[in-house]
């Protein structure tokens, strides 16, 4: 809840990279610290297909997997590995 304290997130907007508007529209418990999935947030694969062009297209191409990070991590900012 660091966004929104103690007040419900569900249905509220936050701007991510200063220029894209998303719903929350879920929240997860904490991650176990020995998961090997960390992240800072989720979002949909079709915002990562709108914000990045080519995805759609790779999306179907299953000889050239890449993962999107995601995180603070990373700046907020996403890399493919």
């Amino acid at each position: 809840m660091a966004l929104f304290g103690n007040h419900d997130p569900i249905n509220k907007v936050i701007r991510i990279d200063n220029k894209n508007n998303v719903t929350v529209t879920g929240v997860m418990k904490d991650i176990p610290v020995n998961s090997s999935l960390q992240f800072s947030y989720l979002l949909p694969y079709s915002y990562v297909e709108q914000t990045y062009p080519n995805t759609k297209k790779e999306r179907s191409d299953w000889h050239n997997i890449r993962t999107r990070i995601c995180g603070a991590e990373t700046g907020r900012r996403c890399r493919c590995v």
